[in-house]
């Protein structure tokens, strides 16, 4: 479960620099999921090589952007549709200051989540088992980013993730394989509507994959 070489070198490049104590604790999280998985079905990706990849790289991407336009050096993030909690969780490893919220809606998976955060020895992560509703009114605090990645349709995501964002500054950063998508007339309407104003997008490449992928990083501004 080691961190290849050129994942680490295209970490580098990409900003994300991670000490020895920190790729052990990937490497611990990477065995728990890999024995979890036997029992109940987190991910279709099994190699290390894989789960490195597609998981935990495509998860460190927004770093970088996320240090540089949050409002705070300890930001409160939000992981809707965690998962295996593999977005949320890495944020939390790589960026130790972060204050993680993982919300997910599958029992099973809900009961992994709280496993390895013990596991790992994780402190300011907490696990919420909810479904989301399409206002995202349902937790009682904002946050400064969330994250989601294939959560449901972008117009869906976006309707349960921005009112989630703090109303000025909050950051909803979600994953996007076509930036086309911003140009339909709802997408712009729906910004408008949740004070989301500004749509930055991020064009990446995961090692050894042809397609670029992309981040769409949203800003809140007002609500209307």
């Amino acid at each position: 479960m080691c961190l290849p070489p050129l994942f680490e070198q295209t970490l580098k490049k990409w900003g994300v620099a991670l000490s020895s104590q920190q790729k052990n604790v990937f490497e611990t999280y990477l065995r728990e999921i890999e024995k979890y998985n036997e029992k109940v079905r987190l991910t279709a990706e099994c190699s290390p090589q894989q789960l490195w990849r597609r998981h935990i790289l495509d998860a460190l991407v927004p770093i970088p952007y996320l240090r540089e336009r949050a409002r705070t050096l300890s930001p409160e993030v939000a992981d809707v549709g965690a998962g295996a909690g593999f977005l949320g969780i890495s944020v939390k490893i790589a960026w130790p200051q972060t204050r993680v919220t993982l919300i997910e809606s599958n029992y099973k998976k809900f009961q992994f989540l709280n496993w390895v955060i013990a596991r790992l020895e994780l402190c300011q992560i907490k696990v919420y088992w909810k479904r989301m509703p399409e206002d995202g009114k349902m937790l009682h605090s904002l946050f400064d980013v969330v994250l989601e990645r294939a959560l449901a349709p972008f117009l869906s995501a976006m309707r349960v993730c921005l009112p989630l964002c703090r109303k000025v500054g909050g950051l909803w950063l979600a994953y996007q394989s076509d930036p086309d998508i911003l140009r339909h007339p709802s997408v712009s309407t729906s910004l408008k509507h949740y004070g989301g104003a500004s749509v930055e997008v991020i064009p990446y490449r995961l090692p050894g994959e042809k397609d670029r992928r992309y981040l769409f990083l949203m800003e809140r501004h007002a609500v209307s």
